[in-house]
C-alpha cells in the first residue's frame, strides 16, 4: 500500500472517530437530562444512569485521545527540523490531554455526585 492510499485510510477511519464524538456527546446530553430528573425528583435511579453514561463516554473518548497521541507521536518520529519542533507541541498537548482525560476519569470514579458532564 502506498502513502496516499494509507493517509486516505487514516482519514477515513478519523472520520469515523469523529462519528463516535458526536454519538458520545448525544449521550452526555441524555446523561445531562438523567441529571435533570434526579434534581426534580431525588430519584437516585437516575443519578446512577447519568454517571454510568460518564463514566463509559470518558472511558470510550480516552481510548480515542490514546489513539491520536500515538498518531502524533508517529508524525513527530518522522519530521525534521523545525517541523518536529512545530509537531512537539501539538503532542505535548496530546500529552496534556490524555493526563486531563485521567483526571476526569479518577474524578467521575472517586466522586461519582458531582451533577453534570464532566466536559470532556
Amino acid at each position: 500500500m502506498n502513502n496516499d492510499e494509507e493517509e486516505l485510510k487514516r482519514l477515513d477511519f478519523e472520520n469515523f472517530l469523529w462519528i463516535v464524538f458526536i454519538f458520545l456527546a448525544a449521550l452526555n446530553i441524555i446523561g445531562d437530562l438523567s441529571d435533570q430528573e434526579y434534581i426534580k425528583t431525588k430519584d437516585a435511579y437516575y443519578q446512577s444512569m447519568a454517571n454510568k453514561i460518564f463514566e463509559f463516554t470518558l472511558i470510550i473518548s480516552f481510548i480515542i485521545y490514546i489513539y491520536y497521541f500515538i498518531r502524533n507521536y508517529a508524525f513527530y518520529e518522522k519530521a525534521t527540523g523545525k517541523e518536529k519542533e512545530k509537531l512537539f507541541i501539538k503532542l505535548l498537548g496530546s500529552v496534556f490531554i490524555l493526563i486531563g482525560a485521567i483526571c476526569f476519569i479518577y474524578f467521575q470514579f472517586v466522586d461519582d455526585s458531582f451533577e453534570g458532564t464532566p466536559a470532556i
